[in-house]
C-alpha cells in the first residue's frame, strides 16, 4: 500500500465514520432492528468440536512464531512448509494445519505479498472443525485484504459473510463496509450500513 492509499484510506476512514455518528445520532429508532437481528443470530449460533493442538505441534509453530518475530522470515517459512509437505499434512489434524496456514499468511502479508496471505487465510477457513473466533478473526482479516488491495466488491462479500458470523460487529467494521460500498459507488448501500 503506498503512502498516498494510505492517506487517502485514513481520509475515507474518517469521514465515513463522522457520517455514521450524524446517521446514528439522527435516527436512534434504526437500531431497534439490529439488536433483534443481533439476537436471532444468537440463537443460532453454532457449537464446534476442535481437535487439540498437540504439544510437538505447538513447539514447532512456536519456534516459527518466534522466527518470524525475529524478521527470519525464510526461516519461519522453512519450518511451515516443512509442516504442510505432502507428508507433514497428513500428520496434522484440521485445527493444526489452519494454525500453520495462518502462520504462512502472516509471513506473507509481512513480505506484503497481499495476495499470497489471501491464499493462506482462505485455506484457514476450509480447514473442518477450527474454533469459530478463529473463523471470524480471519473472515476480517480475509476483508482487510481485499479493501488493501482496492478490491472494493470481493471486500464487501467478505465482510457481509463476517457480519452474519460476528454477533458483536464494531464501528469501524461498519465504517470499513460503508467505505467499501463508496468505492463502488453504491451510495445507498454506504448510508444505511
Amino acid at each position: 500500500m503506498t503512502f498516498f492509499s494510505f492517506c487517502r484510506l485514513t481520509v475515507l476512514v474518517t469521514l465515513a465514520t463522522f457520517a455514521i455518528v450524524v446517521i446514528d445520532r439522527a435516527s436512534p429508532s434504526s437500531l431497534i432492528p439490529q439488536a433483534v437481528a443481533q439476537d436471532e443470530k444468537k440463537e443460532q449460533r453454532e457449537t464446534r468440536r476442535t481437535p487439540a493442538l498437540r504439544n510437538k505441534v505447538y513447539e514447532r509453530l512456536a519456534e516459527a512464531q518466534v522466527l518470524a518475530e525475529e524478521k527470519n522470515y525464510a526461516g519461519a517459512k522453512e519450518i511451515l512448509d516443512d509442516m504442510i509437505s505432502e507428508e507433514g499434512k497428513r500428520a496434522l489434524n484440521s485445527y493444526e494445519l489452519a494454525n500453520v496456514y495462518n502462520l504462512q499468511a502472516f509471513l506473507s502479508y509481512s513480505r506484503e505479498d497481499y495476495q499470497g496471505s489471501l491464499r493462506y487465510y482462505e485455506l484457514v477457513i476450509s480447514q473442518p472443525d477450527i474454533p469459530l473466533a478463529m473463523e471470524i478473526n480471519t473472515r476480517f482479516t480475509i476483508a482487510q485484504l481485499y479493501f488493501v488491495q482496492e478490491k472494493w466488491q470481493q471486500g464487501i462479500d467478505a465482510l457481509l459473510v463476517w457480519f452474519d458470523l460476528n454477533e458483536k460487529p464494531n464501528a469501524g467494521a461498519y465504517v470499513l463496509l460503508a467505505q467499501g460500498y463508496y468505492q463502488v459507488k453504491d451510495y445507498n448501500s454506504a448510508l444505511q450500513k
